[in-house]
């Protein structure tokens, strides 16, 4: 049973009403082979858990009220009400897993002195990879971690791989790295814009460097020594940058030869349509030759797969590679670069997926293996990305009625685009609500129940309700969640990164980096036989 955390087995010993001696007992009896189940579930949420609980309270005061409402605002209010009976819903942070900590002082150590033996002997690829372990496991708030990024960039510059040595110098002064060894951080810094022609980055560099040495434990010779060695190298340094020839993402070139006049993330050679018999759809208009961009489009919310939090960047999907940088915000989570770690921690607006340490939590309470249950969590995201301001102001004019045919038979001024229209097409989005079972639709209502409590908990309504009675805001809220999760069920794309090189004749080696909900993207029906293909730049769907 090593794949039953403990948190989750006493959560199923609440289900069943038992005590461990008695729930291991019914396990080996009426589960001799207790492996079968891993994969059921491996399929299964710790929310999944919670929400049998949940449903259990609501059979015990009767489902027949519930039948009579028909609204979903009505029935989630009733639902809410019941659920509020739980001390479980009232303090909700109580249903979230335990973050999972990876930290270990020892384990640290350990890696950055093998780190050390490794890049003494050369040994470049296994040294990085040590000092990457050593990164995971310190503590965030230690010194210990800096002086590993300091270590890894010194790996870095031997393998003449500036730019991620001038990254980890960034993140080794982020991230507190000793003041008396930081002239050693400054001038290998000076050295890579140097090696890369930004010559006024460099000089930059190195006379912060040269500043520093005041604050060094070196004597006073050995100061002269190394800053006349700096003064030689800055009377040698051309005055302006080279040409940043370097600097060029390789998938670049790949952008929209012409944009569509109403839809700015989709060619112009692509026209949208719409019949009753296959929805909304796009149909060529010009010839479009192979390999020509068709839509280039970020997402409207993103989530990332939470069986790949120590590979993938949660700032933007992209591969974090050996250049991963470690999260002060959750212990399990990694970034590409230091713009992405700075555009997380320090964003003046809500990101729409997860930027903050519940919300990390919020994550692993409702992820499973299964794409399906990225739906809860961009909805969830999609809502706390934008102020409830916005939603109240808003509710009129772009949340009342919906339309299979939105975004085809607009006036020609309009366009996909600004959060208005974007968060209208959201609104928009084929459901089949009419189609949901009783059973999905109370599991559903519960769901959004439980996601306004976490907004509650948040603070993200400026006066939430205490009494189980839900305002209208919150009401409105409610709605639009549940609507949100009906829709984006049959309209989230994958986001997927290379484990290594890609071989011609072989199976693409994807990792499944995450799911987004891509506003134009949805657009174009799904085909068994597709005559296009689709890659990611990190979130970027191309």
């Amino acid at each position: 049973m090593a794949f039953l955390s403990e948190q989750m087995k006493a959560q199923l010993m609440k289900v069943v009403g038992v005590g461990k001696d008695e729930f291991n007992s019914l396990l080996a009896q009426h589960v001799p082979d207790i492996s079968q189940c891993k994969d059921a579930l491996g399929n299964s949420s710790p929310f999944d858990v919670h929400l049998v609980l949940f449903r259990n309270l609501l059979d015990e005061q009767g489902e027949e009220k519930l039948k009579n409402l028909t609204t979903v605002p009505d029935k989630l209010s009733y639902i809410y009400k019941i659920l509020y009976q739980s001390s479980d819903f009232q303090d909700i942070k109580s249903i979230l897993p335990d973050p999972k900590s990876m930290k270990d002082a020892e384990e640290s150590k350990s890696s950055k002195d093998k780190g050390n033996l490794q890049f003494q002997k050369k040994n470049f690829d296994e040294a990085i990879g040590l000092y990457n372990r050593a990164i995971q496991t310190a503590d965030p708030d230690s010194k210990d971690l800096s002086l590993c990024l300091g270590n890894r960039s010194v790996v870095f510059y031997n393998m003449k791989q500036y730019k991620n040595c001038i990254q980890d110098c960034k993140a080794a002064l982020e991230f507190g790295y000793p003041e008396d060894l930081r002239y050693k951080i400054l001038e290998r810094q000076g050295r890579c814009y140097k090696e890369i022609g930004q010559n006024q980055l460099s000089r930059t560099s190195f006379m912060e460097a040269i500043n520093l040495l005041t604050k060094s434990k070196l004597s006073e010779d050995k100061r002269k020594i190394i800053r006349e060695e700096i003064e030689d190298i800055l009377s040698k340094l051309p005055e302006n940058d080279d040409e940043e020839s370097d600097n060029v993402n390789r998938i670049d070139h790949l952008k929209l030869a012409s944009s569509h006049p109403q839809f700015p993330c989709l060619s112009s050679s692509v026209e949208m349509r719409y019949n009753s018999k296959v929805g909304r759809h796009t149909v060529a208009v010009k010839k479009i030759r192979p390999g020509e961009v068709i839509i280039k489009e970020k997402p409207l919310a993103w989530t990332l797969n939470r069986e790949n939090t120590l590979n993938t960047c949660s700032g933007c999907l992209a591969k974090a590679k050996n250049h991963m940088l470690p999260s002060k915000l959750n212990e399990n989570t990694v970034y590409c670069s230091l713009d992405c770690y700075n555009r997380s921690l320090n964003s003046q607006e809500n990101l729409p997926t997860a930027c903050k340490g519940v919300e990390f939590r919020i994550s692993d309470l409702f992820s499973t293996k299964l794409d399906t249950s990225a739906t809860t969590l961009l909805s969830l995201w999609a809502v706390k990305s934008q102020p409830l301001q916005f939603f109240t102001e808003n509710e009129k004019s772009l949340f009342q009625d919906s339309r299979p045919d939105f975004g085809v038979k607009e006036e020609t001024s309009w366009k996909l685009e600004g959060k208005e229209q974007l968060y209208k097409s959201l609104y928009n989005l084929v459901s089949h609500m009419d189609t949901l079972s009783e059973e999905a639709e109370i599991n559903m209502l519960i769901t959004t129940a439980v996601l306004i409590r976490l907004l509650q908990d948040s603070g993200y309504f400026p006066e939430p309700s205490s009494n189980g009675e839900l305002s209208a805001a919150e009401r409105l809220i409610g709605r639009l969640l549940f609507q949100f999760q009906c829709g984006i069920k049959f309209n989230q794309h994958g986001v997927y990164n290379t484990e290594k090189e890609v071989e011609v004749g072989k199976n693409l080696p994807l990792i499944d980096s995450g799911i987004g909900v891509y506003p134009t993207l949805l657009f174009m029906n799904h085909s068994c036989c597709p005559n296009t293909f689709r890659i990611n730049d990190g979130i970027t769907m191309i």
